[in-house]
């Protein structure tokens, strides 16, 4: 939803500014856009997690792939 929402809103004012490339930079735009409450909340999870658990998550991570 935040995607399409930054989408629409970057294709109506870039191209006042910027014409075709404003256009062609509304999708990439909108992917960081909804890149950035991901981040936060990634940022939030792993803070609140234990060592215990950074560590469970580092040996198994280590057993699947090696």
């Amino acid at each position: 939803m935040l995607k399409l929402l930054v989408r629409v809103i970057v294709a109506f004012t870039l191209p006042a500014i910027i014409v075709y490339t404003g256009i062609c930079l509304a999708s990439p735009i909108a992917w960081i856009a909804a890149c950035i409450p991901l981040a936060i909340k990634y940022y939030k999870t792993i803070d609140k997690m234990s060592i215990n658990d950074l560590n469970f998550l580092k040996t198994k991570s280590t057993e699947l792939l090696g």
